[in-house]
């Protein structure tokens, strides 16, 4: 019983010291978990603002790289031979 109170009383006081240490830092002052940052300026520029619409010299070899390796895998996995050990009747 009195192993079980002395649990509990310890137990509280590590909760507050805890609870205590996440709210406020050293100097006494209330943490804010960074919301005392500057906005930085990638979070205020316009989505592809940068990028021109024109397509590019090197996107057309990529289409075409990924469309020949989509029917390769796919024609190589449709090919594939049955290596089941289930007899088939």
């Amino acid at each position: 019983m009195l192993s079980a109170n002395l649990l509990r009383s310890t137990s509280r006081i590590a909760s507050r010291r805890v609870n205590a240490a996440r709210t406020t830092s050293l100097n006494g002052s209330k943490r804010r978990m960074g919301g005392g940052q500057p906005e930085s300026q990638s979070m205020k520029a316009e989505l592809w603002g940068g990028h021109s619409k024109e397509p590019e010299g090197w996107e057309n070899t990529i289409y075409v790289t990924y469309a020949v390796g989509f029917v390769i895998v796919s024609m190589t996995l449709g090919m594939a031979p049955e290596t089941s050990i289930k007899a088939v009747r």
